[in-house]
């Protein structure tokens, strides 16, 4: 786990940040919810773990009464907004770009050894001819279910699916469209 240094944000940052007004969190320094450091700027951590606090707290003690369901959601949204902004600074959620990229590695990695899986079977069992090509068409089958899956659920899935078209194994002639013709060549000797 990386160490940082706590992130120190201005009254104007930490407000825009809440969703409160400068006013507001100038009083939660007057009441002693907030407290600013030296340098006059607040830990962002520990000042979004106070002003949670604190509306929790008016929330269980009727402090806050509302006229309404919709202004109950609203303070519980805002809470909410809090403790997303909360869970990131401290490290424990991380941006959709973030996942989105660790996900594409991943999937290409796998989608790598998936494509070597044809030579490898070839290889591991040489007497066998044609079972390279089998191999082939049998991935391709499973990476176009693949491909149609990402499709159906594009809205979720931020990487690119597999090349389909003109799936070859790695080794033999990349130029032409029948796989690894020099592993299928040696296995015909």
């Amino acid at each position: 786990m990386k160490t940082t240094h706590p992130k120190r944000v201005s009254g104007a940052e930490l407000a825009r940040l809440t969703d409160y007004s400068a006013a507001s969190i100038t009083n939660f320094v007057h009441a002693g919810i907030l407290h600013r450091g030296s340098d006059h700027k607040f830990d962002l951590v520990t000042a979004l773990e106070a002003i949670r606090a604190h509306e929790a707290s008016r929330q269980q003690s009727g402090k806050r009464p509302e006229s309404s369901q919709f202004r109950q959601r609203y303070w519980e949204a805002r809470t909410g907004l809090i403790e997303v902004k909360l869970a990131k600074e401290r490290g424990e959620v991380h941006s959709e770009q973030e996942c989105s990229a660790s996900l594409g590695q991943v999937l290409t990695s796998v989608w790598t050894e998936i494509k070597a899986l044809p030579c490898r079977v070839q290889a591991a069992f040489p007497e066998i001819p044609g079972l390279e090509t089998a191999v082939v068409n049998l991935v391709n089958d499973a990476a176009q279910r693949l491909q149609d899956f990402a499709k159906q659920n594009s809205a979720h899935i931020a990487s690119q699916p597999p090349d389909v078209q003109n799936f070859k194994s790695f080794s033999g002639d990349k130029s032409r469209n029948t796989p690894n013709a020099n592993l299928t060549a040696k296995a015909k000797r």
